[in-house]
């Protein structure tokens, strides 16, 4: 689970109530474009948290989940 703020739902287009709704509740975002956000904006990057799995990760896109009910405390959680 991570909190996106909403500087990060618009830089990732994950913004919620238009990018992610209940009805579509998922987005991919290319991984490259994660990491240099980590890179770009270090420890104040809502990824930084879970920047070693997400470098670890063998692929080149990451699912990125709504979590419009809160199950997890948080308002998205990210698919590793």
């Amino acid at each position: 689970p991570l909190f996106f703020t909403s500087t990060s739902q618009e830089l990732f287009k994950i913004v919620t109530g238009k990018d992610v709704t209940v009805e579509q509740p998922h987005r991919y975002v290319p991984k490259q474009d994660i990491v240099n956000d980590i890179q770009w904006r270090g420890v104040i990057s809502d990824f930084h948290p879970v920047k070693d799995k997400i470098k670890e990760y063998p692929g080149d896109e990451l699912l990125i989940v709504y979590d419009f009910g809160g199950l997890y405390d948080q308002n998205f959680y990210l698919c590793v």
